[in-house]
């Protein structure tokens, strides 16, 4: 565990620091008393783990914390770009002397599985009263009834600033965002592909249909097409997941040959 945070996050974990517990419910446990201003240790037993039992009434030690600001992060899946969004809120988090909670599911796609349903409860379990603000990381959120839903739950219960992070950033009454310009980066993408590389007959791969962001990057690449004096129609433009199957479906088009000449920009 040492080795291991000093090499991901440059960190000096002292090995006293380190508290083992039996399984989940437990760290939940101690994570509470933690913010409620004590800290319990568990001395590890090792040879001895089949003898601790809730029953056995072990030595605990109590030091006292000082109360630190607690950040909580609202995301979905802990995916590759999630997850190196998290690094960066932590290390910031570290230099500010600050806490960061995470709260994610496994999956936040629209399925109606009864377990995936259960498991966004995980949102409606957070105190706002114990957390000094909130990221909410909306963009990252494929579900638009789930990324709703939070928005919701925010405007209702919470009382702390609220940061949101992606193309709905001011869109959804929160306290401040931060937007990501979907349109202009695709114009500047497009256009490198003309101005660099000399391509002129460019399909677009884009999302969902009436999806904000797909539609926002469409506009892009046709504004890009447009202010270049190239020809590009509907035809040019094709709708997408955002994920594999897609792009999988485009893969085959051009395998075929039904794509020649041209340069397939993906998103």
């Amino acid at each position: 565990v040492v080795a291991h945070y000093r090499k991901l996050y440059d960190v000096e974990v002292d090995p006293e620091w380190i508290v083992w517990v039996p399984s989940v419910m437990p760290g939940v446990t101690l994570s509470v008393k933690i913010r409620q201003g004590s800290f319990t240790y568990f001395v590890p037993m090792y040879n001895h783990i089949r003898e601790v039992t809730l029953e056995a009434k072990q030595p605990v030690t109590e030091v006292p914390m000082k109360k630190r600001d607690l950040i909580a992060v609202i995301c979905p899946c802990i995916n590759g770009p999630v997850s190196e969004i998290i690094r960066g809120i932590s290390s910031q988090a570290i230099n500010c002397n600050t806490d960061v909670a995470v709260f994610s599911v496994f999956s936040d796609t629209d399925s109606e599985d009864k377990n995936r349903r259960c498991e966004e409860n995980i949102y409606s379990l957070i105190n706002f009263d114990m957390v000094s603000g909130v990221i909410f990381l909306e963009e990252e959120f494929w579900s638009e009834r789930l990324r709703g839903m939070i928005t919701e739950l925010l405007k209702e219960k919470c009382t702390v600033p609220v940061i949101t992070t992606g193309s709905f950033s001011g869109k959804n009454c929160l306290t401040s965002g931060i937007p990501s310009y979907n349109s202009d980066g695709i114009y500047m993408a497009v256009s490198h592909l003309i101005e660099k590389h000399r391509c002129e007959d460019i399909y677009f791969l884009a999302g969902p249909e009436g999806n904000y962001i797909s539609e926002e990057r469409i506009k892009g690449y046709m504004k890009a097409m447009k202010s270049h004096g190239l020809q590009t129609s509907g035809k040019c433009v094709f709708y997408g997941d955002f994920w594999t199957k897609s792009a999988g479906k485009m893969a085959e088009r051009i395998a075929s040959g039904k794509i020649k000449k041209s340069i397939l920009v993906l998103n």
